[in-house]
């Protein structure tokens, strides 16, 4: 499946190939109706059993990697993983030939500018506003 997903995302005329540009990464929960090996707490559905999906995208929408763990891990945690499970060679990216990616408050933490930065990524990740009381 995955040589099958690496092949149309390369090859398809219809998808022009992968644009490394920009990319984004994002995570969704589900429900587990079925169970399986990566459930976990959901934390927004009253703890019942859930999935985290998250993936990898190109400037196009088009699927790069998915990775699967239980509802009760945090988007940050996977990202590394979500950009180690690249399905096809991904270029070195240059000064010339960036590679940006695009990701939400919920990556706003030194784990999620970790894993951007360790794979040569330009992060834009939006900030989270801290508001200083007194």
């Amino acid at each position: 499946m995955t040589r099958i997903w690496s092949v149309l995302a390369t090859q398809c005329a219809d998808l022009e190939g992968v644009l490394w540009e920009w990319q984004a990464a994002d995570g969704r929960m589900g429900k587990a109706r079925f169970g399986g090996d990566k459930i976990g707490r959901n934390p927004t559905d009253r703890g019942k059993a859930g999935t985290k999906i998250s993936i990898l995208t190109d400037q196009m929408g088009g699927p790069l990697s998915v990775v699967a763990a239980g509802a009760n891990v945090h988007d940050t945690k996977l990202l590394a993983d979500t950009l180690d499970a690249i399905i096809l060679e991904r270029p070195r990216p240059t000064p010339e030939d960036p590679q940006n990616l695009c990701l939400d408050k919920g990556y706003d933490n030194p784990t999620g500018h970790d894993a951007a930065a360790k794979r040569n990524y330009t992060a834009h990740i939006r900030r989270i506003r801290r508001i200083e009381t007194r």
